[in-house]
C-alpha cells in the first residue's frame, strides 16, 4: 500500500498476516527478513510517501535477494525508486 503524505520523509512498514502465520516466531522471521532486503532500496527511495508491505508469499523460508528483487519491482511500477543512488 502506498500513500502520499506531506511531510518531507518517507515511513514504512511491513504487515504479515496472523490468520495464514499463526505462529509470531514464523511472523518475526519473514518481518526480519523483509527489513533486511529493505534497507539497501531504502537511500533510493522518493520522499514523501507511506508504505507498508504485505507479504503473501508461502514459504518463511524465501531468501533475502529474492525480496529484494520482489520489493524492487514493486517499487519501480510505482515509480518510487529512483534508478541511482
Amino acid at each position: 500500500f502506498i500513500k502520499e503524505n506531506k511531510e518531507k520523509c518517507f515511513s514504512w512498514g511491513i504487515a504479515v498476516s496472523s490468520k495464514k502465520w499463526k505462529k509470531a516466531v514464523q511472523r518475526n522471521r519473514i518481518k526480519r527478513k523483509m527489513r533486511e532486503a529493505f534497507y539497501p532500496l531504502e537511500k533510493r527511495i522518493e520522499k514523501h510517501f507511506d508504505i507498508v508491505f504485505l507479504f503473501c508469499g508461502q514459504s518463511v523460508d524465501k531468501d533475502i535477494l529474492s525480496l529484494r528483487e520482489d520489493m524492487e519491482k514493486v517499487l519501480r511500477k510505482t515509480d518510487l525508486l529512483t534508478k541511482y543512488l
